[in-house]
């Protein structure tokens, strides 16, 4: 839910990490998840207006998959769950967003904050570098380059091509 928000409305996703993260201090009784349910109900739109606006994965929709390059590596090179490993690719693509300069410094930090909050993992256990030679076998890579889902600010995913040369220097640098 999260990773949806993140990519496309800024405003549900501040709400939401202030409603999951214990902003409410009713979330945990069962009877109050129905505070989650304005927040489902986005999501799905969110992903039912990308898909029909794109069918078949040639653009808009490769947003959807913000954190799982830098997650399809940790799941092999660590054997994490997919999950934990997407969110940690969360992290890592804020970072490197940050990087390049597409992300401020200050959205960037508030991401990992609004991951650990939410009980997320968002550190990951090796250093990025070691998950270059694996990123560069991802399905996204075209010739010499890999399209990565990075971030211009919160609610803003971008799809960013960048060589693998270029990746593997930034990722060398990313802590």
């Amino acid at each position: 839910m999260v990773k949806t928000l993140l990519i496309a409305d800024k405003a549900s996703y501040l709400d939401a990490v202030d409603v999951i993260s214990g902003g409410s201090p009713y979330l945990k009784k069962i009877s109050a998840f129905s505070e989650l349910f304005p927040f489902i109900k986005r999501v799905t739109e969110i992903k039912s207006e990308i898909v029909a606006r794109d069918p078949f994965e040639k653009g808009e929709r490769k947003l959807l998959n913000l954190g799982h390059t830098f997650g399809h590596a940790l799941e092999k090179q660590c054997g994490i769950s997919h999950g934990e490993a997407v969110s940690i690719g969360i992290a890592l693509s804020a970072k490197l967003s940050s990087k390049l300069r597409l992300l401020s410094k200050s959205a960037e930090d508030k991401i990992i904050r609004d991951l650990d909050s939410l009980a997320l993992p968002y550190i990951p256990p090796v250093h990025p570098r070691e998950l270059a030679e694996v990123m560069t076998k991802d399905k996204k890579k075209d010739g010499e380059a890999i399209q990565l889902i990075l971030l211009e600010g919160i609610g803003k995913a971008v799809i960013y091509p960048i060589t693998i040369d270029r990746l593997k220097g930034l990722l060398n640098d990313l802590s």
